[in-house]
């Protein structure tokens, strides 16, 4: 036989049951008869207990006062604009020193990015090697007269 749960043993002693299984369960188990006993008995001490301390009891009892947290459950007004304001100080230290830092790294950046394009462009402005450097200067016309170097050329073929 399968006893009450104690939800069912309490909808009987509230007196909310209205299955007749419930009931014909509890008068025929010994089990679940003496456990719905056993909370009446107690529900039964409590009101009592109740009644006999509000009736007889008009003073105010002084509990002691309950410890405060270590930390309260408000936060203080004055400490959260102190943080703030921490908070602000530290961010207009920073970004400045971020930002310079920034352009430090940009304007190196961009040195290095000079010289490179400088390099490159010297190594295409050449017309030959660097080898065969002082052979263009031998065979280049000069600067003073750009075709007498071609006149010289016709000649020799």
């Amino acid at each position: 036989m399968k006893h009450l749960t104690s939800e069912q043993i309490s909808s009987v002693v509230a007196g909310w049951s209205r299955d007749e299984n419930e009931q014909q369960h509890v008068s025929a188990c010994p089990v679940c008869a003496a456990e719905i006993e056993r909370l009446r008995e107690l529900l039964t001490q409590f009101r009592t207990s109740i009644r006999d301390w509000s009736e007889g009891s008009q003073t105010i009892v002084n509990l002691p006062r309950p410890v405060s947290p270590r930390y309260p459950d408000r936060v203080h007004p004055r400490r959260v604009v102190w943080v703030l304001a921490a908070a602000a100080l530290a961010i207009a230290v920073a970004v400045p020193v971020y930002q310079d830092v920034r352009e430090r790294e940009m304007k190196a950046q961009a040195d290095a990015d000079y010289l490179l394009i400088e390099s490159v462009q010297s190594q295409l402005s050449r017309s030959a090697p660097m080898a065969m450097q002082p052979l263009m200067q031998l065979v280049a016309p000069t600067e003073s007269d750009p075709d007498s170097g071609a006149a010289d050329r016709r000649e020799r073929e």
